[in-house]
């Protein structure tokens, strides 16, 4: 089975959802993470430069998705510029159509953080489109994937 998490930040999954994706890879599914942007403001350090800390938390995240071999798909937005707009849809229709996944993890529009709630909105619509083949984008269409909704950081909203 192939599986996909979309994540806003470098960070995101390993507390959303990494235990699971860590079952999954358990049990022989091929795993892919989609992080919608850089990481690039994610460091309270005075003096910090964004380039800097993007390419930090790229290299965090590619270390923690290697220890379940899941592959890392980048989609390179700055954190807290994330829109949802015609350019945005399109990365997320190809992150979720290179993966090919058969089942999807998002995030919670229930959640504190507007690139969580952004990143979630974005991903359950765009669940669609990724199998229509008129909607021409970099990839090819694929299947609509059965989609679960993580928690949110600190169980804000969640109903189970």
């Amino acid at each position: 089975m192939r599986v996909l998490a979309i994540a806003a930040h470098p960070d995101d999954i390993e507390w959303l959802c990494g235990g699971t994706l860590a079952l999954c890879a358990q049990r022989g599914d091929e795993i892919y993470i989609a992080i919608a942007t850089n990481g690039n403001v994610g460091s309270g350090e005075p003096g910090a430069k964004k380039d800097e800390i993007a390419r930090i938390r790229h290299e965090e995240a590619k270390t923690s998705a290697a220890v379940i071999g899941a592959k890392v798909i980048w989609m390179d937005f700055d954190d807290e510029f994330l829109f949802d707009d015609r350019p945005t849809r399109e990365r997320f229709i190809d992150a979720i159509r290179e993966a090919r996944p058969d089942i999807m993890f998002i995030l919670s529009e229930n959640d504190y953080h507007p690139d969580h709630r952004l990143a979630g909105s974005i991903a359950r619509d765009c669940r669609i489109p990724v199998s229509v083949p008129l909607v021409q984008t970099k990839l090819s269409e694929t299947s609509i994937p059965t989609t679960f909704i993580m928690d949110t950081i600190m169980g804000k909203g969640f109903e189970p």
